[in-house]
């Protein structure tokens, strides 16, 4: 069974360089500070700007997404406020979103996006920015997730100084939101692989 743990105020974890680094440092070392599985909330004092939410087992961490807060989120900052990326209090970043490659092509990504909308509508925003680098999930965010793509890329300075081109999107969750309610819905109740579950009810108290 999958737990949704959702952590509040968390630094980020580890250092990530590359995708492929995500199930050896990232999703197996969070369990030693995440816990694996427990719900609970935790603060940060050097960055009360970010949430975050986790799919975990009791063994091994899933996947997982960051949200930040604007004015002056993650995506704004990163282009230097150059980015056609919404900056208003309205509106909140969903980003670093990572899925163990072992457990990729089972909807986990549609699901943690998906529930990152519906946080973000919870909290009372009313927009959400995304980035992504690969054409293909430009494709698949503007027909299955709910989000405008039609925006020039921008450039963005990741965490490690690197130059990386982008195309941003934004779901406007006041024309959006019960599309992806009934998304959500519909992607956690699949029939997934055998000894493969997501726990939906945790998930739907925690983002509804």
């Amino acid at each position: 069974m999958i737990m949704v743990d959702l952590f509040l105020n968390m630094r980020y974890p580890v250092n990530i360089r590359t995708a492929a680094d995500i199930k050896n440092n990232l999703l197996i070392k969070a369990l030693n500070i995440f816990g694996g599985g427990a719900q609970y909330f935790r603060k940060d004092p050097y960055n009360d700007n970010s949430h975050f939410l986790v799919f975990s087992t009791k063994t091994e961490v899933i996947a997982l997404g960051r949200i930040t807060f604007n004015p002056n989120g993650a995506f704004i900052t990163q282009t230097n406020f150059k980015g056609n990326f919404r900056n208003e209090e309205d509106t909140i970043d969903l980003c670093r979103c990572m899925i163990n490659p072992n457990y990729r092509g089972r909807n986990i990504f549609n699901i943690l996006i998906l529930s990152g909308l519906a946080y973000s509508f919870k909290l009372g925003k009313k927009y959400v920015n995304g980035a992504v680098v690969q054409e293909s999930l430009v494709k698949k965010c503007r027909e299955s997730l709910h989000f405008d793509t039609n925006y020039e890329r921008a450039l963005i300075v990741d965490p490690h100084g690197n130059i990386v081109s982008v195309c941003p999107m934004r779901c406007d969750l006041q024309q959006e939101i019960n599309g992806v309610k009934e998304d959500l819905i519909k992607y956690t109740s699949m029939s997934t692989p055998s000894g493969f579950s997501i726990n939906s009810k945790q998930l739907y108290d925690l983002v509804f």
